[in-house]
C-alpha cells in the first residue's frame, strides 16, 4: 500500500538554487548511483513543496553510469514489495521487463537480467512516484536486490531530474518519524540544515 508524504524545503540563504530530493539505496553496497529524484528551483528566502506517494517501479534505460550523466527511462513497470517484487529484464530491440511476479524476497524489489543483456550502456534500478531513484549497470544473468526502506536525502545546488549524483554530494538526511507524513527542512543562511 502506498503512502503520501509531504516535504517543505525552506531556503533561508541569500541565493537561489535547486533543492534536490533523492534516496540512497543502502542495499546496493556502493554499487550504482542515486539519481536526482525530485527537483524544485527556489529563489532566496522561499519554500519548495514536495509531495509523493511510495508507489514503486522497476526502471531501465541507456546511461553511462557516472556522476552528472542523466538517466533516461526507456522501460518502466509498476512494482510492489509484496505482490510484484521480481521482474526479468531483457534487451531485444530495446530493454523491457517481462514476467513481473511475487517470486522475489518479500519487502524488497529484485531485477533479474537475462542473457540478452549486453551491459553496453544499459542501466537498471527502481523508481518511486513515477521517477527513477537509483540505478546500476545492467549485466547479463545477474540479480539486483533493492531495499524498499526509504533513505531520503536533500541537497541544494544545481541539478537536473534524473541526473546521477556524486556520492560525495553534501546533503542532509530527511527522516520521517513514525506515523508522521509531513516534514519541514530548512537550509539556513550559514549553509547548515535544520530538520
Amino acid at each position: 500500500m502506498s503512502r503520501t508524504y509531504e516535504l517543505s524545503a525552506v531556503n533561508e540563504t541569500g541565493k537561489s538554487g535547486t533543492f534536490c530530493l533523492f534516496q540512497a539505496d543502502v542495499s546496493m553496497g556502493g554499487r550504482g548511483l542515486s539519481l536526482a529524484w525530485m527537483t524544485k528551483m527556489v529563489p532566496a528566502k522561499a519554500t519548495a513543496a514536495f509531495r509523493w506517494e511510495t508507489a514503486y517501479q522497476f526502471v531501465a534505460g541507456k546511461m553511462e553510469l557516472r556522476p552528472g550523466a542523466v538517466f533516461k527511462t526507456s522501460s518502466k513497470v509498476d512494482a510492489d514489495p509484496v505482490s510484484q517484487n521480481l521482474a526479468t529484464l531483457g534487451n531485444g530491440a530495446s530493454p523491457s521487463f517481462q514476467g513481473v511476479s511475487s517470486g522475489g524476497r518479500r519487502g524488497s524489489l529484485t531485477i533479474s537480467t537475462d542473457a540478452s543483456i549486453s551491459g553496453n550502456g544499459l542501466a537498471t534500478g527502481i523508481g518511486m512516484n513515477g521517477s527513477p531513484l537509483y540505478v546500476d549497470v545492467a549485466r547479463p544473468m545477474m540479480s539486483y536486490v533493492h531495499s524498499t526502506e526509504p533513505h531520503y536525502r536533500l541537497a541544494f545546488g544545481t541539478f537536473n531530474p534524473g541526473e546521477a549524483l556524486d556520492p560525495s554530494l553534501s546533503s542532509t538526511d530527511v527522516t520521517f518519524p513514525a506515523n508522521r507524513f509531513a516534514l519541514t527542512v530548512t537550509l539556513n543562511a550559514d549553509g547548515s540544515w535544520t530538520v
